[in-house]
């Protein structure tokens, strides 16, 4: 609630509710930051599918599952720091994602993501909330540590 002195009146001013479109674009560039400072080293981080090494705000969060698979698309274990190359440009850079993945995590977890890929998930506006702060949460703790 906004207030506004006109006059000598108070004019009050009800903020208008986030929309559900709004609150996930919250949501999803906070984890986008989270992801590509969890990645990073000094403030530098490395391509997770070319091993490129850039500041971390010039990467993108990329998705090994692609984001149009709701279930997962805010599983951290599916997205890691892409430079925009392999993400924009090579859609994801697939092959090399996936070699990465059972490298770091092994066959289990890919198998496991991979069987989500179908799967729908619509997500509540408290699930998004919930998300919302947990993540702000995690990237604050990121930032204190730097």
């Amino acid at each position: 609630m906004l207030l506004y002195k006109f006059n000598a009146t108070i004019i009050t001013i009800m903020a208008r509710p986030k929309t559900k479109k709004s609150r996930e674009k919250e949501l999803w560039r906070i984890i986008s930051e989270y992801i590509r400072r969890r990645d990073s080293i000094d403030g530098y981080s490395t391509c997770f599918t070319c091993g490129a090494n850039k500041p971390w705000n010039e990467m993108d969060a990329g998705h090994f599952i692609p984001k149009t698979s709701h279930s997962i698309k805010y599983d951290e274990r599916n997205i890691h720091a892409q430079c925009a190359r392999c993400n924009r440009y090579m859609s994801g850079n697939i092959h090399n994602y996936f070699v990465n993945m059972e490298k770091r995590y092994g066959r289990k977890l890919v198998d496991e993501l991979m069987a989500e890929k179908g799967k729908t998930k619509k997500y509540t506006d408290l699930e998004i909330d919930e998300l919302i702060c947990y993540y702000k949460d995690r990237l604050n703790n990121i930032k204190e540590g730097e």
